[in-house]
């Protein structure tokens, strides 16, 4: 502040008409405006909570409609056929066992004999399996595609790279 000695009349004077003025009060409550700030905050976060339980509510409310709708289980029902009876005197006739196929054949000697030398001997007794398959694709050729890469040097590695980025070859 300055030296009030050095003061001129008309500055006294201003002086005493600055100190005899009042405050104005401000045109916003500070009180007012924080509650009012909060009560928005709150707001906005209570908006949040009842959208994701009302979200909730509506999908447990379709999953019980799903679960209502469809029926809790297979009905399980004994159905009795009626076959005439074996006489003692016929020969009990079977039918042929076969592996599904389209023809309905039945299976070859060679099949059951191959799954007695398994049963018997272990895995060691099946013969080797047929390499390729069919298509011209040899054990050799997968062995390639599945080996691991060579070394790539950090040159190849950007050419690479720039190649996938730009799909310039250079």
């Amino acid at each position: 502040m300055q030296d009030e000695k050095d003061l001129t009349p008309a500055q006294r004077e201003l002086e005493a008409a600055l100190a005899s003025l009042a405050p104005a009060r401000p045109a916003i409550d500070r009180d007012r405006l924080l509650y009012q700030a909060g009560l928005l905050a709150g707001r906005s976060a209570y908006r949040r909570w009842a959208a994701a339980a009302t979200a909730a509510a509506v999908v447990l409310a379709a999953i019980l409609a799903v679960v209502a709708a469809f029926p809790r289980g297979a009905a399980e029902r004994i159905v009795y056929v009626r076959r005439p009876a074996a006489r003692p005197d016929q020969p009990l006739h079977l039918e042929p066992w076969t592996l599904g196929t389209a023809t309905g054949q039945a299976p070859r000697a060679e099949y059951l004999h191959l799954r007695s030398e398994v049963l018997a001997k272990g895995l060691g007794a099946l013969p080797p399996a047929a390499s390729g398959s069919g298509d011209g694709e040899t054990d050799e050729e997968y062995r390639q595609l599945l080996a691991r890469p060579a070394a790539v040097s950090p040159g190849q590695l950007m050419r690479l790279w720039n190649f996938f980025r730009t799909g310039d070859e250079s």
